[in-house]
């Protein structure tokens, strides 16, 4: 089973990661990309089987929310590198809240040009391909939330949105 490690990267401004590797998609060839809610990837072994599910899919960007990450770390594990956005915050037993991530195939991850990790509900990664570039947005709203905060919240998702 493969390790976490750590990896180089460097830090753009407001906390964005820009990749260090120069490519791009390859034109006119299929690249699936798929969105996740897993409700947490920290018990043991479910990073592993995702990504044995990816591979089985052929699946090469995957947008995951509620992973429960608390931290905004670049991290490589297997063919894969996975992309954080996380919070300290923490609810019952401890357990933390939310978090976002955008996990990547390895072949692809020099078309990586920029991930930025909002805060623990918002993430965006802009990627670039042959001719073109493209933004892709990970966002989560919990489904339980009351009436009066919903209007909070997605003012607050909205300048987010703006700023980037």
């Amino acid at each position: 089973m493969a390790t976490r490690q750590s990896i180089l990267g460097s830090l753009g401004k407001h906390g964005r990661i820009i990749s260090e590797n120069s490519g791009k998609l390859p034109s006119k060839t299929k690249t699936f990309i798929g969105t996740l809610n897993i409700n947490t990837l920290i018990q043991t072994g479910k990073i592993y089987n995702l990504t044995q599910e990816m591979d089985r899919q052929r699946i090469l960007i995957l947008a995951l929310q509620e992973t429960r990450f608390t931290d905004s770390e670049t991290t490589d594990y297997g063919n894969y590198r996975i992309f954080k956005s996380g919070t300290q915050k923490r609810v019952a037993r401890g357990a933390p809240i939310f978090g976002m991530a955008f996990l990547v195939h390895r072949s692809i991850i020099g078309s990586v040009k920029e991930v930025t990790p909002v805060n623990n509900r918002l993430m965006t990664m802009r990627i670039q391909s042959a001719n073109k570039k493209y933004t892709l947005i990970n966002a989560h709203a919990p489904p339980t939330l009351t009436t009066r905060r919903i209007p909070k919240l997605l003012k607050n998702s909205g300048t987010n949105l703006k700023k980037l």
